[in-house]
């Protein structure tokens, strides 16, 4: 259940990739993210407010420099990442481990999130 307003209105991509920046042991400084240019341009808008207030104002740190939202057909780095989101879907949800075994030793923290039951 999502008791906050704005994860309610604007999502949980925007809170996922915050945990996510703000989880990287201290590895990020002044990166270029690039994202897949799949929302509207007023959600682009809000995600890049939201995460430089989140990341970068609270955190005193310039750990992003720049948030380009590209066309994932001109990017490869994008197609490689949407890739590797797949592979780790089909071992979660399918039980196929042929591509995860290959990307497993590039996978620095893998995070489990597990289903409530009622």
């Amino acid at each position: 259940m999502i008791f906050s307003e704005y994860l309610r209105k604007q999502g949980f991509y925007d809170y996922f990739t915050k945990l996510i920046l703000q989880h990287d042991n201290n590895k990020i400084l002044e990166a270029v993210v690039y994202l897949d240019k799949n929302r509207s341009k007023a959600k682009r808008y809000s995600f890049n407010k939201y995460i430089n207030e989140q990341i970068n104002l609270i955190n005193k740190k310039k750990k992003i420099l720049k948030i380009k939202h590209c066309d994932s057909k001109d990017f490869c780095v994008i197609q490689i990442a949407d890739m590797c989101a797949g592979t780790v879907f089909q071992k979660y949800e399918k039980g196929n481990l042929e591509f995860y075994n290959l990307i497993k030793p590039l996978i620095n923290d893998e995070w489990i999130f597990k289903e409530k039951h009622k």
